[in-house]
């Protein structure tokens, strides 16, 4: 996993998605994601991490599903990786979502999608 984070007592392919997660969290999780498995019917699996789910976009870029203060996030953020330490460790560029405002996102996926598609 190129985003096994430091935090982390074991890297995320050494984690099983039940250890990355109590059941509230995957619970959450599933909710978040619209799925009660990490891959959803048409995607690839997010791969857990010491404070979620993450699914690698690229580029150094990572989107998380994550709780912070007792609130659900997804998380897309840039990635650096430290120059002392060699770990990637989260930038400051980047959007943290709650979950209304994924919801929102969601909805309007198709619209988005097609608003793309005439700017290609």
């Amino acid at each position: 996993c190129p985003f096994a984070l430091s935090l982390a007592p074991r890297t995320c392919l050494q984690m099983s998605e039940e250890e990355a997660a109590s059941p509230k969290k995957r619970k959450a999780q599933a909710e978040a994601t619209g799925s009660s498995s990490s891959a959803s019917e048409s995607g690839v699996a997010g791969v857990p991490t010491d404070d979620g789910l993450a699914w690698d976009l690229g580029v150094n870029k990572l989107l998380r599903v994550k709780e912070f203060k007792g609130k659900i996030l997804v998380d897309i953020r840039e990635f650096y990786e430290d120059k002392a330490t060699g770990e990637k460790k989260p930038g400051k560029k980047g959007i943290a979502l709650n979950s209304d405002q994924w919801a929102k996102v969601v909805a309007s996926i198709n619209q988005i999608q097609t608003a793309v598609d005439e700017m290609k």
